[in-house]
Parts: C-alpha cells; structure tokens; sequence
C-alpha cells in the first residue's frame, strides 16, 4: 500500500524487486515528483506512471484503484439487499431475492404499457 501512496516517501531498495527499477526511475526525475504533489493519485498514476514505462508499477496502480472501485459497487448491492429483505418481507426465497435484486439493480426499464397491451384480460363467461 505504500508503494502505491507515496512512491517518493520511501526507499526504493526496500520495495520488492520487480518494482526496485521503476521506482529509482520515478524517484529521481524531477517533473514526476513535481506531477506528484500537484496532482492526487488518480491523475498521477494515470498521467505520468503509463503502462509503457513502468508496467509494473502502473498494474500495481490499477489494482490499488480497482478495488476501491468494487467495494462501492458491492456495498451499494448489500444495501440494496437489505431494503428489500425487510422484516416484512423476510419470507423471500433466495429465488426471489435474486430476482428482485436483478430488476432492482438492472439499467433496463420495462415498458409497462407495452406489456399490459400484450396481456390479454379474463375474459368472464
């Protein structure tokens, strides 16, 4: 995690070896070190750490800031799961569960017109 924070901070001999190279390169130049303090770690990593000069450590990047990423995306479905299975509805199935959850977090609207138009009405005798 510190090599991803602050890849000035420290000392590069005691980063692991694959990212030893890269990080004495980024240490020593000063427009990066400048990029650094200037720009927050988003705009840093995706501007001045680019896959073609340092692969290793713009992967590292990419799995540091991919993660933050997910977590929101996994927070917010639990959320969601818990709002639907309230106490008045504690007896859905995970079937149900998984349905609901579907349509709640799908970007597809239904047209309901349309399907009530295709829905033929009980006809009484």
């Amino acid at each position: 995690m510190e090599l991803f924070a602050d890849p000035f901070g420290t000392d590069a001999t005691n980063a692991p070896e694959m990212f030893q190279l890269e990080r004495i390169e980024i240490q020593n130049n000063s427009e990066r070190k400048r990029a650094f303090a200037e720009h927050d770690l988003l705009t840093f990593y995706g501007q001045y750490v680019t896959s073609d000069l340092f692969p290793n450590l713009s992967q590292h990047a990419l799995r540091f800031l991919s993660l933050f990423g997910s977590t929101y995306c996994c927070e917010q479905l639990f959320s969601m799961m818990k709002n639907i299975r309230s106490k008045s509805r504690s007896l859905l199935t995970d079937t149900h569960l998984s349905g609901i959850l579907r349509i709640a977090t799908s970007s597809v609207r239904a047209d309901i017109d349309s399907l009530c138009k295709q829905k033929q009405s009980q006809i009484s005798h």
